[in-house]
């Protein structure tokens, strides 16, 4: 992915995220990469908070990124409870394929 290929996924308007995987070890993995992605771009970087955890949500189950000025991408995993809450402007699908019709 080209740096502004990143810039336009990234500035697409939502404030809020939820992105969605099939199991668990899936949302740790694009966090990750996520992650890697923000902190090698120095202007992704810029958006990040000057926190001891730089915007990066790490407790197992709970991974989410935050930006300086609040927006955020929460990582669940498809389960009855996850999604309960707060609306996303935005939702990530991750192997749709195992989605039914409920």
């Amino acid at each position: 992915m080209k740096n502004n290929q990143r810039r336009q996924t990234y500035h697409i308007g939502a404030r809020q995220y939820l992105h969605s995987a099939h199991e668990q070890p899936t949302a740790e993995m694009h966090f990750a990469r996520l992650r890697s992605l923000i902190e090698q771009s120095d202007e992704l970087l810029e958006a990040m908070p000057r926190t001891q955890n730089g915007g990066f949500h790490t407790a197992n189950g709970k991974e989410r990124i935050e930006t300086a000025d609040g927006r955020r991408i929460v990582f669940k995993t498809r389960t009855k409870k996850a999604g309960r809450g707060p609306s996303p402007d935005a939702i990530v699908i991750d192997e749709a394929m195992e989605l039914d019709s409920r």
